[in-house]
Parts: structure tokens; sequence; C-alpha cells
């Protein structure tokens, strides 16, 4: 009968225990201490449904992409390295001291980037005043670019050479093109449009001097 009398009594402890037990969910403890948390069903099944969602939102969308360095939308503006661009000069105004006076000018012109902004090329160009006088001008020349960074579209250079003048066909003079100068503004990938200018000094039996100031456009490959 004793015997009796404690099964019952043990089975009436551990009976609710059971019930109880069957509502906590089972977490694991970590190193900080960390104790099982109670949550009921309706709760599982709303966390588990959050999860599912992020899943679908992932697949659909992708991971969030991390945002680089802001880029100028033209992407040629910074891309000039080991590349060509060719030019027509003018037609624009020249002025020579010795004879030839105020004169139109007009040439054509090509360079290579041998840096980002480091330049060498040719200008050939020709000067004249439609009547007694033209100036043909072979000149070499190195260029470099300054680029305004808070404009990124917009750039100035300077640039200098040593050449050879023709005088009317003729008459060799030695042409030191220094300085030089102008500004460009990158209209396109490709295109840009600008100014450019000269200051000559044609040196032969007798020196002379000389300047240029004319529009231009290039193209660059």
């Amino acid at each position: 009968m004793k015997s009796f009398l404690c099964i019952l009594i043990l089975i009436a402890i551990f009976a609710p225990c059971s019930a109880l037990a069957r509502g906590i969910v089972e977490h694991d403890v970590g190193p900080g201490g960390r104790k099982p948390v109670q949550m009921s069903k309706a709760e599982v099944e709303t966390e588990s449904a959050e999860v599912v969602v992020v899943d679908e939102q992932l697949e659909t969308e992708g991971p969030p992409q991390p945002e680089g360095p802001a880029t100028p939308s033209n992407v040629m503006i910074y891309d000039r390295w080991g590349r060509f661009r060719a030019g027509l000069i003018g037609p624009g105004f020249a002025a020579a001291n010795k004879g030839p006076g105020a004169m139109m000018t007009m040439g054509l012109e090509g360079e290579y980037f041998i840096f980002e902004r480091l330049s060498a090329g040719m200008q050939v160009s020709v000067a004249t005043e439609f009547d007694d006088y033209a100036i043909l001008d072979i000149l070499p020349f190195a260029r470099y670019t300054f680029d305004l960074h808070s404009h990124p579209r917009w750039s100035l250079y300077v640039q200098g050479g040593v050449g050879v003048a023709l005088y009317n066909g003729k008459h060799a003079a030695a042409d030191i093109a220094i300085p030089g100068g102008g500004f460009w503004y990158q209209w396109t990938d490709h295109l840009s449009v600008g100014a450019d200018a000269w200051f000559h000094v044609f040196v032969r039996g007798q020196t002379a001097v000389g300047f240029a100031l004319a529009p231009a456009v290039r193209y660059q490959f």
C-alpha cells in the first residue's frame, strides 16, 4: 500500500513538469551564460516566416553591394595613358614682327600620351596674311595636362617645343615655341573642344617673334 502511494505521488509531480517542458525551446549556453528562452508555438512560427522572407529577398535582389568611390560619368576623362589623339587647330589669329603682321592660322596635330598627363606630339600649321607672307610651321612638342578634379570635364595644359618654320616655302628658321598652353572641355567620351596658344621665337639671320591663338577640336582614339 505504501509503495502504491509513493508511485502515485511521483506521477503527480512529474506529469505537470513534462507538460511544461514541451513548451520550452532549447538554446546552447555560451561563454556568457545565456539562459534558455521560453517561446510559444506562435512566436516560433512567426520567426520562421521572417527568415523565409529574408531568404526570398536575397534570392531576388542579391546581397547588398558595397558603395565604391564616386567616379566621373565620362569614362574617358581620366583614361588617356597609352592613347593617341588627333586635333584640328584653327582657324585662328597669328601675328609676327619683321614684316608679316596679323595673319590667319590653322593646322593639324597629333599626340601620344606617354603617361596619364604627359604627352608628346607634332603640330603642323600655316599662318598667312593672304598677300606676301606665309609661314609653314613644323613643331614637335611636349604637353603636360592639369585636370580640374572639382570640374572633371575641364583640363588645362602647358606645352613647349622646338621645330622648323619656312617663310614662303624658301627661307628656313628655327622655331623655339616656349611657352605655350591652352585648355579643353571633354564634350563626349572621345571628343573635346578648347583653345590652343603659342609664343614663337624664329631664329635665322634676324630673330623674329610671333604669337598664335586658335580654337581646337580634338578626337581621342
